[in-house]
């Protein structure tokens, strides 16, 4: 009996309200020839009532961790260490997919020996299936036409120029990726929680070639609840970019206009992360970006910091708590006192309780402050 030549890798941990309709897009697709690996990574909801239907599927298998390991890529890679499959889809359990998904995908992969992973486009879906939006959006932010139309790219080009800015497999549920590609470069980094995929997508694109399908055939599902949404609330999305950009340029090797490109991208990911994190237990998390971001790019002082800290306070007004407001403006104020020019940063911190002025009266002497730029 041969083996089929797709293996689905299907990773879950507490999506057990998404589960049955995930399972039967990927059951019903036109491309029969599957395996299906479901993997609970210890989840705490009725995930384990909803995969135990399958356990008798003639096509499938269900494996329940007696851990939750805390990152979705031990669960990839242990997929694909048991597949047999000549190609993998990872595909997330809170995703949907075009019926034509495989069939379209494998084609691709069939015309052309030299790709290691090929993936399609994706709409957004919010928690209940409705389409919001498409990914195409966020990729036309760093350029217009790329995904206008299909291509077939040489791996390392591939990443010199586009992958050391953004991870343009935004979403894996959209790609195909050649089986011994995969293990060839090492599997998924599993101390990671969000960048273990675009470190992969690196080691592969250094042997392999990518191609791309404009045809809209996945669905990403954007809600409050899946592992984006929650480590970009708390600033560990930017914090592994930053680390991953430590190892990615130097392999790279990157010419000089596509390494200021990048940068400039994670400094712009960072100041909207600031919108977001204002909260003043963030300043140890801004701190830390503000470390990694500097063993990268030297051009980052201190001032860059004020600017974050100002991002914070002015978010921080947005949200009607001008206490915590007048904290970041002083903040800032202490790494670059022009931050004090700004009159309505003036009338916040003129606001502030005297008791919580003192120490910074100390240091920025008769209300100017100093430039602490180093």
């Amino acid at each position: 009996m041969t083996s089929p030549r797709v293996s689905v890798i299907l990773p879950n941990y507490n999506y057990g309200h998404f589960l049955h309709e995930r399972i039967e897009s990927i059951l019903n697709q036109t491309f029969r020839d599957i395996e299906l690996i479901c993997i609970d990574d210890a989840s705490s909801d009725h995930s384990r009532d909803i995969l135990s239907h399958y356990v008798e599927h003639p096509n499938a298998r269900v494996i329940f961790n007696a851990t939750n390991h805390g990152s979705p890529f031990y669960s990839w890679n242990l997929g694909v260490s048991l597949a047999v499959g000549e190609f993998v889809w990872i595909a997330e359990a809170d995703d949907l997919c075009d019926e034509d998904f495989l069939a379209t995908m494998v084609q691709l992969m069939d015309s052309q020996e030299s790709v290691g992973i090929a993936y399609c486009q994706s709409a957004v879906i919010d928690e209940y299936g409705n389409t919001t939006g498409s990914l195409l959006t966020w990729m036309q932010t760093f350029d217009d036409n790329r995904w206008s139309g299909g291509f077939v790219e040489n791996g390392q080009y591939e990443c010199r120029t586009m992958f050391c800015r953004c991870c343009e497999i935004a979403n894996v549920s959209s790609a195909l990726i050649r089986r011994k590609a995969y293990l060839t470069a090492g599997g998924a980094d599993e101390s990671s929680r969000l960048v273990g995929d675009w470190k992969l997508y690196l080691q592969i694109l250094q042997e392999w070639d990518i191609a791309y399908t404009a045809k809209t055939l996945n669905r990403f599902r954007h809600h409050a609840g899946n592992l984006r949404s929650s480590t970009a609330l708390n600033g560990i999305d930017i914090m592994e970019k930053y680390a991953l950009a430590r190892t990615m340029f130097p392999m790279l090797q990157l010419e000089t206009v596509y390494e200021a490109l990048a940068r400039r991208s994670l400094l712009e990911q960072w100041f909207d992360c600031a919108s977001r994190l204002w909260q003043r237990s963030h300043r140890y998390t801004h701190v830390t970006i503000f470390n990694l971001a500097r063993s990268i790019d030297k051009s980052i002082s201190q001032h860059t910091l004020s600017e974050i800290y100002s991002v914070c306070g002015f978010a921080a007004l947005g949200a009607c708590d001008q206490k915590t407001a007048a904290y970041w403006f002083l903040e800032a104020a202490k790494l670059n006192w022009r931050v004090l020019q700004n009159r309505g940063v003036l009338s916040v911190i003129a606001r502030y309780p005297l008791s919580l002025r003192s120490k910074t009266q100390t240091e920025l002497p008769d209300g100017q402050g100093r430039e602490n730029a180093k």
